[in-house]
């Protein structure tokens, strides 16, 4: 069995490809190059595992391509599993535009563990279990100082710490665990 690394940025790929064959993975790990999670050029129903850390995030809007193509190269039987810095589903996303959250990591939404599973099912894929790991987010983003809070009145700018702004929002983002299995089985 053997591993392909997907990634679109050819600095990243050289770091896979050198720690590769630093820890002698080269042939358990292949890297061929600048791939996108939304074309890989695999081969379909060819792959027992997907896996994605963090990344399904910086498709923007197009979350769904990316879940669509680890669909198609899973094995009938596979599985997808994957962490993702997300909105909970009762998010408003007028709160994470003008707080900045959205800003600081530019995009204009945020995936949420409804929208995965809606964009899964689609694709012939059901939740097989789902890990709220919203503890991590204080970890993950532990060394951002401050964001700025920008509130409805004129000229009111708050500056607001990591567990401030946490802590004073209902709605929080949710580091998750999510694992997708197939369902051609």
């Amino acid at each position: 069995m053997k591993g392909v690394c997907v990634d679109i940025s050819e600095k990243e790929n050289a770091i896979c490809r050198k720690r590769n064959k630093e820890e002698g993975l080269e042939h358990l790990v292949s890297c061929p190059g600048e791939l996108s999670c939304f074309e890989t050029g695999l081969e379909a129903n060819s792959y027992d595992l997907v896996t994605s850390q963090d990344a399904l995030m910086h498709c923007g809007k197009e979350r769904y391509r990316a879940i669509k193509e680890a669909a198609r190269i899973l094995k009938p039987g596979g599985f997808m599993s994957f962490t993702d810095p997300m909105q909970s589903n009762t998010a408003d996303p007028q709160v994470l535009r003008d707080t900045g959250v959205l800003q600081r990591i530019h995009l204009d939404d945020m995936g949420s563990p409804d929208s995965y599973t809606k964009f899964a099912k689609e694709h012939g894929m059901k939740l097989h279990c789902w890990e709220d790991r919203t503890w991590c987010l204080m970890n993950h983003y532990g060394t951002v100082q401050k964001y700025k809070c920008w509130s409805k009145g004129p000229n009111s700018v708050a500056s607001l710490t990591m567990k401030e702004l946490y802590e004073s929002t209902t709605d929080k983002s949710d580091q998750t665990f999510i694992v997708y299995d197939d369902e051609r089985i």
